[in-house]
């Protein structure tokens, strides 16, 4: 029997494993013959001096880990201050010191890779000055559109989808309006004309301006397939109304928690498939009571959106009687924020300018 043992403690300790009171009960558990008191007789009276690989390998890769942490913390301190040659030349040093040449060359390459990487995208002009001026609705970027009901977001989202160019694919759920609402609205805001007219001959308006780039689902409110549907479609253009719709009923977690983690996922759905993902989402119904310009807390439920989006806006309204309607860019990580603007709302034809 103990000459099985040695036989396993021999082959343990040739493969570098811990050849103690530990590893040998581990690997000899999957034998008939194991039995804990022979392991006990046999391992007690091995010098820890046995496993000196095993042990000098884990305080290596230990080593390692803790100074890839330290060197992480510097580079990212230095990136600020410096410029990107003078960072790279940082970096090269530290890992050249730890004779890690391999991964320097991948950190190199990837390194390089960003700083030659174009600026981003435009994927539509809104044809709002302003926004145009102050705003890019870009590849890879998630775009948030925050305001109370009835101000406009949905208007808004349909006469951005209108607008793309027709060589850019766009996707746009609903999941508050049916789609022949939706299809009214779009429709309206291109013929400029009521939208009570072109709901009555709904499919006169829409053959003339149909286009076959740009589609409407009114019947997902699932994150994970409308992650399958953004996948399967490649579009370039995505808007999404809106965030406080998705069905959470089977989600365990906090609702503020899972609409984080939902903008998080959008996020890098816009990022690994290159599109643009502009998301719908409500204000605090608290906001109402103030008469001051909405801030970013007053995003309902979504703290965390904060953080995942590269643009919020919001819309609101300003006045008692004749109503005028704003936007403000509360973030925006390529240019000017917290800029106010008014916006034309012809609210009967679903325009806006």
């Amino acid at each position: 029997m103990y000459a099985e043992y040695f036989k396993l403690m021999s082959k343990m300790f040739q493969e570098g494993k811990a050849v103690d009171i530990v590893g040998v009960p581990d690997e000899a558990r999957k034998y008939d013959w194991f039995h804990m008191e022979d392991v006990i007789e046999l391992v007690s009276g091995v010098g820890s001096c046995s496993n000196w690989g095993f042990y000098a390998n884990e305080l290596e890769r230990k080593h390692l880990s803790r100074e890839m942490q330290r060197i992480a913390f510097d580079f990212a301190q230095e990136a600020q201050q410096s410029r990107p040659e003078d960072a790279l030349a940082f970096i090269r040093k530290s890992l050249e010191n730890l004779n890690m040449q391999d991964e320097m060359t991948s950190l190199q390459e990837a390194i390089q890779e960003d700083i030659n990487q174009p600026p981003a995208e435009r994927v539509l002009f809104s044809d709002i000055a302003m926004l145009d001026s102050t705003v890019t609705i870009a590849y890879q970027h998630l775009s948030l559109i925050a305001a109370r009901p009835s101000v406009g977001k949905t208007t808004l989202m349909c006469n951005l989808a209108m607008r793309a160019p027709e060589d850019k694919k766009v996707m746009l759920f609903s999941m508050e309006q049916p789609r022949h609402e939706i299809i009214d609205i779009m429709t309206a805001c291109k013929v400029k004309e009521p939208i009570a007219e072109v709901a009555s001959r709904r499919k006169q308006y829409w053959n003339k301006i149909k286009n076959n780039n740009i589609f409407i689902n009114d019947r997902i409110k699932k994150i994970e397939k409308l992650e399958l549907e953004i996948i399967n479609g490649r579009p370039d253009l995505v808007l999404i109304d809106n965030l406080q719709c998705f069905d959470l009923t089977r989600e365990k977690a906090k609702k503020a928690e899972v609409l984080q983690d939902y903008c998080y996922r959008l996020k890098s759905i816009a990022k690994d498939y290159k599109c643009a993902v502009i998301l719908l989402c409500q204000l605090n119904r608290n906001y109402e009571l103030t008469e001051r310009e909405p801030v970013m807390s007053d995003i309902r439920d979504s703290g965390g959106a904060e953080m995942a989006a590269d643009v919020i806006l919001a819309l609101y309204e300003v006045g008692n009687h004749d109503k005028q309607t704003w936007m403000k860019v509360m973030k925006n990580r390529t240019g000017s924020k917290d800029i106010s603007f008014q916006l034309q709302y012809y609210k009967s034809c679903g325009h806006i300018s």
